[in-house]
């Protein structure tokens, strides 16, 4: 890997906006815990948040992500 950030960026883009995006759905129903589309948003917010880590990790070059 050259150039962590061609990977990282990216990843950590998308990760920010899924949560943006799921979050705030989350936040403006109060019923939206149990109906499915709450349980897709729930599922939104676990895999921005997931993204989110792993661009972070990239650009951090944390462990596996580390150039010797």
């Amino acid at each position: 890997m050259e150039n962590p950030r061609a990977i990282g960026l990216p990843a950590l883009v998308l990760g920010v906006l899924t949560v943006g995006s799921s979050g705030s759905e989350l936040l403006g129903a109060s019923a939206a815990w149990t109906s499915p589309g709450g349980v897709g948003n729930i599922a939104g917010l676990i895999s921005g948040l997931a993204l989110t880590l792993i661009g972070v990790a990239v650009l951090q070059q944390w462990g596996e992500f580390a150039i010797d």
